[in-house]
């Protein structure tokens, strides 16, 4: 698990920068994904339609 959240924190920061994010918005993140019935990863590499 430690892998992944290394994984995911390494894309929320590709997207948000140096931000802090600690194991609440990776829980959320995983809530988020599991509710969709997709990977987390896959989540993060979902980008909303431009504006």
């Amino acid at each position: 698990m430690k892998h992944d959240d290394e994984l995911i924190l390494d894309a929320l920061r590709s997207h948000f920068g140096e931000a802090p994010i600690g194991p609440t918005v990776l829980r959320a993140l995983r809530i988020a994904a599991e509710a969709e019935g997709i990977d987390v990863r896959t989540l993060l590499e979902t980008r909303p339609a431009a504006a």
